[in-house]
């Protein structure tokens, strides 16, 4: 049995001046499988954005700030790319944490499109 839950999470980001605050919203569904897995995935039109270093790895701060958008405890080092682990080239976008306390974490990134700016996005969290 999956259960769906919507939310809306706004994060703000402050620069030196109070005046430019920006904020953000992220809407993401989550999901549980009956293995216990738990699926976040970011729909709409703005997602959070994933630094990606040479094809390989993936900024740790970066993700942390999605995950602090889901409640999840953050990453201490960059999420290796799926396909150095497994030679599978269908997770070329998927950057993986095994071993953390909490169990595996998968990042899924795609790529995303601002005011005709192309950047990589996380789409989906997977525990």
């Amino acid at each position: 049995m999956l259960r769906f839950v919507t939310a809306v999470v706004f994060v703000v980001f402050a620069s030196i001046t109070p005046e430019s605050v920006k904020a953000e919203s992220y809407v993401f569904h989550k999901s549980m499988t009956r293995s216990g897995a738990i699926y976040y995935t970011f729909t709409g039109q703005d997602k959070p954005r994933l630094k990606v270093n040479e094809g390989t790895t993936c900024d740790a701060l970066s993700v942390n700030k999605a995950l602090e958008v889901l409640g999840l405890p953050p990453v201490s080092e960059e999420g290796s790319v799926g396909s150095l682990l497994t030679g599978g080239r269908s997770h070329l976008k998927k950057y993986i944490w095994d071993n953390l306390s909490s169990g595996a974490l998968t990042i899924i990134s795609t790529q995303c499109e601002n005011q005709n700016e192309l950047y990589e996005c996380i789409w989906q969290v997977r525990i």
